[in-house]
């Protein structure tokens, strides 16, 4: 064996012992413990179908991705088709990002200056206040759905596509689009609120994070990669609030942890040469969790610190 072959043993002897492989875990048991019991009581197509439902019957807007959003047909959790925008894209920024990791969104918009994709780098939106709400900062339903739609209207009337940065956004404008859907006591408060301010009830058909873009558009990216990546060993560690909230409403891939996982941003990873690996702690919180950073932030800390394996 060579001196380069010995190294590289070494190497994956060093990698498998600190990211132990899962390969002994029942996938269906995890499946029925815990991925379905937080999926959304009355299931993905249900709500899709009583979207539509209701913009027949005139009680929503539904903002559609039209053929100049450039469509890419992806797969949920269930295997329900979610259908990604790649291009006229409204950026719904991060507080958390654009505050405390400002690379974020930068990076977001480099990569999309170089792809040439056409986007919205809007002045004029606000926080979707989702994390206020799950540290019990914020007020009632009607007056999250409020700020919900007044953003997604934002997006509406300029006829450019929400893509969502923040996680937590995700997660929660996920739950308020459900709200919408399948509570008419909340559409009938929150309509004439909006039509005070000259706006109506809009919910886009697919509610999209921007690691979903992103892996969808990996391939195309990876054309204007510069470096070797194949060297490069990979944890990822999924946010939380991405997948565990309305969990089936996030793409999968069967190219990625044999569709197990979220495909972003594990897949991207994949995609762009580095060596995707595993850990035993993949399913945990990081720490940050929602009230707890703002309450709790020792207890926050001490578990990305001791708790978290990577």
């Amino acid at each position: 064996m060579s001196t380069e072959q010995e190294v590289n043993k070494k190497i994956e002897e060093g990698v498998k012992e600190a990211f132990p492989m899962a390969d002994n875990v029942d996938w269906n048991e995890v499946y029925q413990r815990i991925i379905y019991r937080y999926s959304t009581p009355h299931g993905l197509q249900h709500v899709k179908e009583e979207l539509y439902k209701l913009e027949d019957e005139g009680e929503i807007i539904v903002h559609h991705i039209k053929p100049y959003n450039n469509p890419v047909k992806m797969q949920s959790l269930n295997g329900t088709p979610k259908v990604i925008p790649t291009n006229k894209l409204w950026q719904h920024k991060s507080c958390g990002q654009c505050g405390h990791i400002p690379g974020y969104p930068t990076s977001v918009f480099w990569m999309m200056n170089k792809m040439e994709i056409d986007y919205m780098d809007e002045p004029h939106q606000t926080s979707c206040t989702g994390w206020n709400y799950h540290a019990s900062g914020a007020s009632n339903p009607v007056a999250l759905a409020g700020v919900y739609v007044r953003n997604m209207w934002r997006a509406y009337e300029i006829d450019y596509y929400p893509l969502i940065h923040c996680g937590t956004s995700f997660g929660h404008y996920k739950e308020i689009r459900n709200m919408i859907v399948l509570h008419k006591e909340i559409r009938d408060k929150l309509r004439p609120i909006m039509r005070k301010m000259d706006m109506d009830i809009v919910v886009p058909e697919e509610v999209v994070h921007y690691s979903e873009w992103l892996y969808t558009m990996s391939k195309k990216a990876v054309q204007q990669k510069k470096y070797d990546l194949s060297k490069v060993n990979a944890a990822v560690h999924t946010p939380c609030h991405v997948y565990k909230l309305v969990p089936e409403d996030t793409i999968y891939d069967p190219d990625v942890f044999q569709g197990r996982r979220p495909a972003a941003p594990s897949g991207t990873v994949q995609n762009f040469g580095a060596k995707l690996v595993d850990y035993s702690t993949w399913w945990d919180c990081c720490g940050f969790g929602f009230r707890h950073i703002l309450t709790e932030r020792e207890f926050s800390r001490s578990f990305a610190l001791f708790k978290k394996v990577i």
